[in-house]
């Protein structure tokens, strides 16, 4: 077997394993840990299948581990005590009798694909020929550094805050410039890593993966599933007509 098809076997594997741990707790949203957790599969036979290491697999590796482990550390900690994600509820009681069969397909299946598509640009950039690095490895890895810095200081920020006032919607630091900076750092994440893969010569099949991302994020299960959840919050109102939705912006004054 090659890195590709040991990756996919081995996340079949994860998530049926968190979909056994979702059935006996009662708490479809567990596959969210797994969702950070299963990225550091692709990194691993990557690494292990490549013919040689280089900076551009270092930059690669130095995104994906500690993005990938923050990721599920900061789900796992904020959903300690709180039981399932009000999502997963919402899903499991549209299921009715039928919710495990249905989570089994519409979830934790679903997630598979999702998860190793998306994740595809780490195996072609690390099994890659070697190539010299370019200017794209750097522009890449510094655009990545950057979004995982965004995605970590707004997530700590919204999480501060909702200890304080957990009935309220965060309205500051870079919650301040945009309504979803976590989700923009996560985007620049992985567009980062796609121009990594320009400077491997593999761009032609790693583009399809920040767009994807891109748009799951935007249009099903990020921005727009949480915007109809606040539509009716105190101040949401005001806060959606001075805040960017999602690229970070400079709020517009109200009048």
């Amino acid at each position: 077997m090659n890195a590709y098809s040991l990756t996919l076997v081995c996340l079949i594997g994860l998530f049926h394993l968190f979909y056994a741990v979702a059935v006996w707790r009662k708490d479809f949203s567990v596959i969210d840990i797994c969702w950070g957790l299963g990225h550091l599969v692709p990194l691993y036979f990557s690494l292990t299948f490549s013919s040689h290491i280089e900076l551009r697999q270092i930059f690669v590796s130095a995104i994906v581990f500690p993005w990938a482990l923050r990721l599920s550390m900061y789900i796992h900690y904020r959903s300690i005590g709180k039981g399932e994600d009000h999502r997963y509820k919402k899903m499991r009681l549209g299921y009715g009798d039928k919710a495990n069969i249905k989570a089994y397909t519409n979830i934790f299946w679903l997630q598979t694909i999702l998860l190793f598509v998306i994740s595809l640009p780490i195996l072609f950039i690390n099994l890659s020929p070697e190539n010299d690095i370019s200017y794209w490895d750097y522009a890449g890895f510094f655009i990545s550094i950057l979004g995982l810095l965004i995605e970590t200081i707004a997530d700590w920020q919204k999480h501060k805050f909702k200890k304080s006032y957990p009935d309220k919607l965060v309205t500051t630091g870079l919650w301040k410039y945009s309504r979803h900076p976590n989700y923009f750092g996560e985007c620049l994440v992985w567009w980062g890593v796609f121009l990594m893969s320009i400077g491997a010569q593999v761009w032609q099949w790693s583009l399809f993966s920040p767009l994807f991302l891109t748009f799951l994020i935007l249009k099903v299960s990020g921005v727009s599933m949480l915007e109809k959840n606040y539509t009716n919050r105190e101040g949401y109102d005001d806060y959606k007509r001075k805040t960017s939705s999602f690229i970070p912006w400079f709020p517009k004054e109200l009048r």
